[in-house]
């Protein structure tokens, strides 16, 4: 299977169609900045038989290591926000594997929804911590775990609230 075939097997276009009305630049973000950018990817993982699950239990790993980062001052955060920005991305890779591979399942999608949850409190929790490096006020931290107490609770309402 060649890239085009790979990329029109792998990204439907007419999902992209059907809501262009709503919410166009969060669709043009999601189309240029996370779906594009995750087909060369997947393609490449496919090429060497990686699977969703594998890049789904990464993405936690990439949420995990991009923490330290902000520790080290500003250039280094740079560094921990690209290494979150790729687990989002990862996030599209997998589902682009699952659906090539054909390998949807019940558990796959579960394993999906729950390493999808780090990476929010792992962008908070890891600026947070850099405020706290360079100002030396905890302020920010406080506020950082009741931004991702409310993130926790609310999904945990919206998963119930969906089954």
């Amino acid at each position: 299977m060649n890239y085009i075939e790979f990329k029109n097997l792998a990204v439907p276009e007419k999902k992209y169609h059907k809501e262009r009305s709503k919410h166009s630049l969060y669709l043009f973000y999601v189309k240029y900045f996370i779906i594009e950018p995750a087909v060369p990817i997947s393609f490449l993982l496919n090429k060497v038989n990686a699977t969703a699950d594998f890049v789904s239990v990464l993405r936690v790993l990439m949420c995990f290591i991009a923490i330290p980062f902000f520790l080290f001052g500003y250039f280094w955060s740079y560094f921990g926000l690209f290494i979150l920005f790729l687990s989002q991305i990862s996030d599209a890779v997998d589902g682009q594997l699952a659906r090539i591979q054909k390998t949807d399942s019940i558990e796959g999608s579960f394993i999906d929804a729950v390493t999808s949850y780090p990476i929010i409190p792992s962008a908070y929790m890891g600026l947070s911590l850099l405020e706290l490096n360079l100002s030396g006020y905890p302020i920010m931290l406080i506020f950082s775990f009741f931004i991702i107490s409310f993130y926790k609770i609310s999904s945990t309402i919206k998963n119930q609230i969906s089954f």
